[in-house]
């Protein structure tokens, strides 16, 4: 039996080889995990995480073992963007029930203490490579979200169903085809 490919993994394709999360443990933080064996809200630090890591990873639930960072994702994320390091995390974040169409399948960048993304050579790096995937990409947690791409006015026509001036029209067309329902 072909085990079920993810929609991370059809979109950024599988892992990448040799990359490992070493001492990072951002995922330990970020995630929300709804297990019988652990119940952890999102941004919390799980109760398991220890400084050498976490303590139950052989019997870790499968939100956990499924769960991986782009860092673990996109090959040409360099070393210093690994989230422990930049303090910065770019994840999928998939809501199919949302109403704005650039908030149902999405890449999230944010700080992993919480602060609002501001201007940095890690985050600007980081921005310019999720750009390249196609992706709304959205800045900021959980209520305290920007969207950073498509630009601001490609995206209201986007949102807004409205027709697009002929100078925005191609960009436009071109996100509405690649999003559902937009």
């Amino acid at each position: 039996m072909v085990a079920a490919i993810s929609f991370e993994e059809n979109v950024f394709g599988p892992l990448v080889p040799g990359r490992e999360c070493g001492a990072c443990t951002a995922c330990c933080f970020e995630i929300t995990i709804d297990h019988p064996m652990l119940a952890k809200p999102p941004r919390t630090l799980c109760s398991n995480c220890r400084a050498d890591g976490c303590s139950i990873y052989a019997n870790r639930p499968g939100d956990c073992r499924s769960w991986f960072c782009l860092w673990r994702r996109v090959a040409d994320l360099p070393d210093h963007l690994r989230p422990d390091k930049s303090g910065l995390l770019a994840s999928v974040v998939e809501n199919p029930g949302a109403e704005n169409p650039l908030a149902r399948l999405y890449i999230v960048v944010q700080w992993l203490d919480q602060r609002p993304i501001t201007r940095s050579a890690a985050a600007d790096e980081l921005l310019a490579a999720m750009r390249r995937h196609a992706l709304p990409v959205w800045v900021g947690s959980g209520d305290r979200m920007a969207l950073h791409f498509p630009r601001e006015e490609v995206a209201l026509h986007v949102i807004n169903g409205t027709v697009a001036p002929a100078a925005l029209a191609r960009e436009v067309d071109a996100w509405r085809e690649r999003l559902p329902g937009a």
